[in-house]
């Protein structure tokens, strides 16, 4: 650093001085005529004798360089270097969206290829082996997206673009002689990546300064003798610096950094050695441009370290910002996850089932149902209804179970078919008739009344319909009973069984108290001289008992029935047992009574045999 300041003494001596800068420009591809390579364009400024004479040249753009290419202070950082397809030209294969490594630096997006970057250093410092394989000038450009918030373009649907989210570079001039830029097309990986990139490339597209490099600090050392005057003059005396001069003194400010750090920055530095080595080389008129050297040396590093902390700070209020609304964001997104875990809740209580049906459902109807088959959804769910509820009737009507089994069978094809509508109307679910919420009330009603053949035809009834729908859950399709309509199901077929009990017991109890009631009633009269004067039948032979006996085999309490009939008929033989006396003037009367007598015993037996 010392020689290199008697260098700028004896340049300044000499009236003599050179000033070099580097920009970022490009030239178009020869072999590709949508690509452009970026190039250096190089400005060498001396100065000799009060002239100065301005050389400009250009020079490949190297590896190196990009270390060196300076971004615009008016924008936000830009976003980290990545990998993105881009669009190339194929030749006949048409067009091709190889991956490349994107990076961008003041006005222009650099592409290189994959191979020349540096796998182990990842963002804002990735090293690369070679220079890029093209260049995309963001001056005067739109960014768009493709329309109709698709993620590729529709030119584009049959490439590799279709795996990301695609953006396009379109050159806008302001007219004139300018042409116009071939359109470049890029595919993010993601959609946070594409806005991201889009929001940094619409800013500096509106910028119209040049893109600066760093300066060499072994090719900038005979700038000082133009730049140290600028500096140093007072405060008061400078005038109102531009743009170009506020580069320039930053440039120096970065150079008086790097020299400080090459001189002092060393591992074993002694200040005292440091010292006795100056005045060992130079001498003691030389002290003191040394100390205006050291004092320009701890400016710039105090500046420089403002400059450092206020930009942390930048990032910190930045940082907090971003985390403020991070925070919002989390909050905002958890209670989006509480309302989701709301709806999960509800959906589990939801089933959409389809009920399909075989094409022969309805072989078992006449010809005439074909007029039941719906000329829309409204008319057929209510023919089918209207037949239903006759079946029902129908089904009520009967005795056996034997006897309403086709009808039943009759009335679930019908059902199948109503379901078939509704299950189109109601999301899938199995129809529940609404007249089973009512059933549990309705049969109690009736047992209460002592209506007990209304109450096992409406038991009957909802039993079968209940047993209908739980076979349609239980089958392997997708009609399925949602969880509280099949807990629904369960209970209300519990509830049918105690009512069941509840009816078998009466029915018991009011056939056990008549017949002995009956045979109360028959030892009185037998008792009763006054008995024999008139005719007289007894009780027993009305047959009033057929009906409970009848329902009770209906409910499955066979055995009950048995004994009630056994009971009944045990007291009608002892009755004919006890015959008025027979009486009469010949014997052949005595034997023909006596024939009729024993005929009217034995069928009274062999009927009682046969009904129990």
């Amino acid at each position: 650093l010392i020689l290199f300041f008697i260098t700028m003494a004896q340049t300044t001596a000499n009236n003599r001085g050179e000033l070099t800068t580097e920009k970022v420009t490009f030239i178009a591809d020869t072999n590709s005529a949508d690509r452009f390579l970026p190039r250096i364009a190089v400005a060498k400024s001396k100065t000799e004798n009060g002239r100065t004479t301005i050389e400009k040249s250009f020079r490949p753009f190297e590896a190196a360089d990009m270390t060196r290419v300076l971004d615009f202070k008016e924008v936000p950082d830009p976003p980290e270097d990545t990998t993105m397809r881009v669009c190339e030209s194929g030749g006949s294969e048409g067009l091709k969206f190889p991956v490349r490594n994107v990076c961008v630096r003041g006005g222009y997006l650099f592409y290189f290829d994959v191979e020349d970057v540096d796998d182990q250093v990842r963002g804002h410092y990735v090293s690369y082996h070679a220079p890029p394989i093209g260049v995309v000038p963001l001056d005067k450009v739109d960014v768009a997206t493709p329309p109709g918030g698709r993620r590729v373009f529709r030119d584009h649907a049959h490439t590799d673009a279709k795996h990301g989210y695609e953006f396009v570079l379109i050159h806008a001039p302001d007219g004139g002689s300018e042409t116009t830029r071939p359109a470049a097309f890029f595919v993010a990986e993601s959609l946070a990546q594409r806005e991201k990139w889009l929001k940094a490339l619409r800013c500096r597209a509106e910028i119209t300064k040049d893109t600066k490099l760093r300066p060499n600090i072994t090719a900038q050392s005979r700038h000082l003798d133009n730049t140290l005057p600028k500096l140093f003059r007072p405060k008061r005396a400078q005038k109102r610096r531009t743009a170009e001069e506020d580069d320039e003194a930053e440039d120096a400010e970065t150079l008086f950094i790097e020299q400080a750090k090459k001189e002092f920055g060393v591992i074993d530095f002694h200040d005292d050695k440091w010292l006795n080595n100056f005045f060992v080389n130079n001498s003691d008129f030389d002290a003191g441009n040394k100390i205006d050297q050291l004092e320009q040396w701890q400016s710039s590093i105090k500046r420089g370290l403002r400059g450092a902390v206020l930009e942390q700070y930048e990032y910190f209020v930045e940082a907090s910002g971003e985390m403020t609304t991070m925070g919002k964001e989390v909050s905002a997104l958890k209670s989006m996850v509480e309302t989701q875990n709301e709806l999960i809740k509800e959906m589990k209580d939801i089933d959409f089932t389809a009920t399909f049906t075989d094409g022969d459902e309805m072989d078992l109807l006449d010809s005439d149902d074909e007029e039941i088959e719906p000329t829309n959804k409204g008319d057929g769910g209510r023919r089918r209804r209207r037949q239903l509820q006759q079946v029902d009737e129908d089904d009520s009507s009967l005795s056996s179970d034997e006897e309403a089994a086709p009808v039943r069978k009759l009335k679930q094809k019908l059902r199948s078919g109503m379901s078939v509508d509704s299950t189109n109307q109601d999301h899938g679910n199995i129809e529940i008739p609404s007249w089973l919420d009512d059933v549990s009330e309705e049969i109690s009603a009736f047992i209460k009344e002592c209506r007990y053949t209304d109450a096992t035809d409406l038991f009957f009834r909802a039993k079968n319909e209940l047993n209908d729908i739980l076979s349609l859950h239980d089958r392997p399709t997708e009609n399925k009973l949602t969880k509280k309509q099949h807990a629904n199901m369960l209970n209300m077929r519990n509830t049918l069984d105690t009512l069941s009990e509840r009816m078998s017991g009466r029915l018991v109890e009011g056939l056990r108290r008549k017949n002995e009631a009956f045979k109360q009633a028959g030892k009185r009269d037998r008792s009763d001289p006054l008995s024999l004067m008139a005719p007289m039948v007894s009780p027993c032979c009305l047959n009033d008992d057929q009906i409970p006996l009848h329902l009770l085999v209906k409910l499955g309490k066979t055995q009950e029935a048995a004994t009630a009939y056994a009971a009944r008929r045990s007291l009608l033989l002892l009755e004919s047992l006890h015959e008025r006396p027979i009486s009469g003037s010949g014997n052949v009367d005595l034997v023909i009574y006596a024939a009729q007598l024993s005929q009217s015993f034995f069928s009274c037996l062999a009927i009682a045999v046969e009904g129990f």
